[in-house]
């Protein structure tokens, strides 16, 4: 957790280590780690959390806290709600090995997504929140549509079950097959 955090840290003013290893602890699916060279470059929070937090998180100033026992514990035929909290790549390094490496996180969650999918676990909708131009195109070419925001952040979902996205296309199909069997 020290290395993953010391990359957050390149981002966020402050990671709490203690509070990410608790959320670890409480749910190890939760994280996504890149590796390079046995080097971690790029890591990613994804946390299943009740829609009504996730859209509390989205409109608030100042970040609620997100304690251990609000995120979800992965459950074959359970609902879930997923709310990208984070998703980085090292920024020290020249723009064509971020963008591969930022594209290569993105494919990985989008595979761990549609393997949720198969494995029984519905994901009803995927939030997201950015203040950066590259995020906010990246969201809109996967399916996801900007929703109001009550702050300077643009916020973003993706209704898994009305989506016409090929990412949710995808995962719909890995679910059926699952739903099928």
């Amino acid at each position: 957790m020290p290395e993953i955090a010391a990359l957050l840290e390149t981002f966020f003013s402050r990671i709490s280590i203690e509070k990410r290893t608790a959320w670890l602890e409480r749910n190890p699916e939760i994280a996504y780690i890149l590796r390079s060279e046995g080097n971690i470059v790029g890591c990613a929070f994804v946390l299943p959390l009740e829609e009504q937090k996730i859209l509390h998180i989205l409109n608030a100033q100042i970040k609620p806290p997100t304690r251990p026992q609000d995120i979800g514990i992965y459950e074959p035929g359970k609902h879930y709600c997923l709310y990208i909290r984070s998703v980085v790549v090292l920024q020290s390094v020249p723009k064509p090995q971020r963008k591969h490496w930022a594209a290569r996180l993105i494919s990985e969650l989008i595979r761990e997504i549609i393997e949720f999918g198969a494995r029984g676990i519905i994901i009803d909708k995927l939030y997201a929140q950015t203040d950066t131009k590259h995020a906010e195109h990246l969201l809109k070419l996967l399916g996801f549509t900007q929703i109001v925001s009550a702050t300077e952040n643009k916020n973003f979902v993706l209704d898994i079950l009305v989506s016409g996205s090929a990412f949710a296309l995808r995962y719909k199909r890995a679910l059926n097959r699952w739903l099928e069997e």
